[in-house]
């Protein structure tokens, strides 16, 4: 009934792609990410300070939480948000299990969550913000489309030497907190950070973590490291694989991307792939069914959309023209936990929808991708 409380706060220490700690990756900008920087100071120095304490202690009592607005508004808009599905799966997972206490309310075991690998990414995906991908901003700058998709925004470089160490060994002090690593880049099977990390954990302990990856599974293998040296070390090693579509509007999507390859990933990797998480946006949101049917079908694996393109807003989904909206509105209905449908009421803009169009055609242009074949309803 408690209409604040969330268990990140509790059992997660998150830093996002822009060098600072906040409550999760959806929690808005505020006090906590303006004074908490990864440059600064190292991971438990954040998670345990007065100030997480303090909003710990407010969640336990009720407590609107300022940082937690997106999820309030999905609450409030459709009735259900990320802060409701997790207590919700922690609820089914513990009376699966028989655990008696599910949701923590002090910390104890603790997932780590951490953007300072690296941004490194062999991708350039159309609505990727070029802080996670090296490659996305390097497109950006050579196409000449970076301004009219990310405006405002500075750079975040990474942390330096000597702040890779001080934060290496603050979490190898701290590693028998940590229960489950939530690995993420860039690319994060192919930032040599993240191996160098991992392979100094001492195996008597890594046997009691957790791996979990947000990955494009576009690579198995890092120099003379693979995947299978993970799951041979790690308790348990799980993959939610990012992708956004199937055969040619996933290659334009997720440029350049070898769709062969990566779908042969998938069947070497299946086992340990959890599941694939689906961003949705303006190119994709008509063909949500299809998706998951087509992953379903040919690799027996489940679909989830928990994102959504926020920025640049022109992708967003609620730019489309009325007609679509209502009509997708319809289709999605009764679909439970679907984030991307409370984009749906909300007002648009034809300035931001057009703006959006030309940054695609921009796009398909420098690629020499025919755009008008893959999606005519736009570029017809």
């Amino acid at each position: 009934m408690n209409k604040s409380y969330c268990p990140l706060p509790f059992n997660e220490i998150y830093s996002s792609n822009q060098g600072d700690y906040n409550l999760c990756c959806r929690a808005v900008k505020g006090h906590i990410s303006t004074k908490f920087k990864t440059k600064e100071i190292t991971p438990f120095k954040f998670f345990l300070s007065n100030e997480m304490n303090e909003i710990r202690e407010k969640m336990l009592n009720g407590e609107t939480i300022p940082l937690c607005i997106r999820c309030y508004g999905h609450e409030e808009s459709v009735g259900y948000s990320t802060r409701t599905k997790l207590i919700t799966d922690k609820l089914k997972e513990a009376e699966a299990q028989d655990v008696v206490d599910p949701l923590p309310t002090e910390v104890g075991k603790i997932a780590l969550k951490l953007r300072m690998y690296g941004n490194y990414c062999n991708l350039s995906c159309v609505m990727c913000n070029p802080h996670n991908s090296t490659t996305k901003a390097n497109e950006l700058k050579t196409s000449g489309l970076g301004d009219i998709f990310w405006q405002g925004t500075g750079t975040y470089g990474g942390n330096t030497y000597k702040q890779w160490e001080e934060t290496k060994k603050d979490i190898l002090d701290h590693i028998h907190l940590i229960d489950k690593f939530h690995l993420t880049g860039g690319e994060p099977l192919l930032l040599p950070k993240h191996w160098e990390l991992l392979m100094e954990i001492p195996n008597d302990i890594s046997k009691n973590i957790n791996l979990h990856y947000d990955t494009n599974f576009t690579s198995l293998n890092y120099k003379n490291y693979s995947i299978d040296d993970l799951i041979d070390k790690f308790k348990h090693v799980t993959f939610s694989v990012s992708c956004d579509h199937y055969k040619d509007k996933l290659g334009f999507i997720r440029y350049p991307i070898d769709v062969e390859s990566f779908e042969n990933n998938l069947m070497e990797g299946h086992k340990n792939v959890s599941q694939i998480s689906c961003t949705v946006f303006m190119l994709n949101v008509n063909e949500l069914v299809g998706i998951k049917k087509y992953y379903r079908e040919n690799f027996n694996i489940i679909v989830d959309t928990p994102s959504i393109v926020q920025k640049p807003s022109m992708l967003n989904v609620r730019h489309l023209p009325d007609i679509v909206k209502e009509n997708l509105i319809e289709k999605y209905k009764n679909q439970n936990n679907c984030p991307f449908v409370t984009e749906l009421y909300k007002d648009r803009s034809e300035d931001l929808f057009q703006k959006g169009l030309s940054y695609i055609k921009g796009l398909a242009e420098f690629r020499k991708m025919n755009v008008s074949k893959l999606w005519p309803e736009y570029f017809s």
